[in-house]
């Protein structure tokens, strides 16, 4: 069953892929480099490459975007009565019909108030209906909703928030990343990466800066492979962050990545700024090296 903003009402659980990423190597010399097999059918560019995790049941869960519409003066009343009625009754089979209402009959930044309520509930169930009701969303007026999601002390209610966010925007994205990067769950923590998946450039690039200074190393290493994989100008400016970690597996993984791309080892962000100056005019913008 699907509301007006086409959003199913299963829950969907994320499969985190394990996998190891193949040790990359120059082959020859000067620019010419060796290209790593791809993956077995990747879930998508964005990925959790080299955590070890156990995969869950189920395919990857991406909602269908949705947009919120202006209710009229007619719909905030009805919206007004039914919320009301919720939240004096005492029958949960009434309450569950109400939920399918407003989701069937309601998508406007109007329901935010009534789902935030819902994510204080001390009924775990009702806290997920909440994020099932928010899933989808663009607007960025819901990200304090998702950000609050992330406090709750159900692993469950903060995998499926952050499954739920996969197409919220907003200048606010990479701040919000900032606190799933540090979830105390991998599955939560390695969610975060397909909320960057289609974002804008501009605030993938500032979520994949704040997943380098993630206190938890999967989460770096995440995002060194997928800067990598990336290729472009603009995620190697921000791969360089990498080289001045505080630890020496992120600082050597980031300087291998970066060797791959441009056939040059550096021993430090400065080291490679420097270069990259004098160097910027000799690749196009994925990299590829000038004759």
């Amino acid at each position: 069953m699907r509301g007006p903003c086409g959003i199913a009402r299963s829950a969907c659980t994320l499969a985190v892929l394990a996998s190891i990423v193949p040790l990359l190597a120059h082959c020859g010399k000067g620019s010419e480099k060796v290209v790593a097999p791809a993956a077995p059918t990747p879930r998508s560019k964005i990925s959790a490459p080299r955590v070890l995790a156990q995969a869950s049941e189920g395919s990857p869960f991406r909602p269908k975007q949705k947009d919120f519409s202006s209710l009229d003066d007619a719909q905030k009343a009805a919206l007004a009565k039914l919320e009301t009625e919720f939240w004096q009754s005492t029958n949960r089979d009434r309450q569950n019909e109400i939920l399918d209402k407003i989701a069937d009959e309601f998508c406007g930044e109007e329901t935010l108030g009534f789902l935030e309520k819902l994510l204080s509930s001390n009924d775990e169930d009702f806290r997920r209906r909440a994020i099932e009701m928010l899933s989808g969303t663009t607007s960025p007026a819901a990200l304090a909703l998702f950000t609050k999601a992330l406090t709750d002390p159900s692993e469950t209610v903060r995998r499926e928030s952050v499954e739920a966010a996969v197409n919220i925007r907003g200048e606010g994205v990479p701040e919000y990343l900032g606190k799933v990067f540090e979830d105390s769950s991998a599955q939560v923590r390695l969610t975060g990466f397909d909320v960057l998946e289609d974002q804008p450039d501009k605030q993938k690039l500032q979520g994949f800066d704040k997943a380098l200074q993630s206190k938890n190393r999967d989460v770096r290493t995440t995002a060194i492979d997928n800067l990598q994989l990336e290729g472009t100008q603009k995620s190697l400016q921000v791969l360089f962050n990498g080289l001045d970690s505080p630890d020496a597996e992120t600082r050597d993984h980031a300087r291998f990545s970066i060797d791959f791309l441009v056939d040059h080892e550096f021993r430090s962000t400065a080291e490679a700024q420097s270069w990259w100056q004098t160097h910027r005019s000799k690749f196009d913008k994925d990299l590829v090296p000038s004759e």
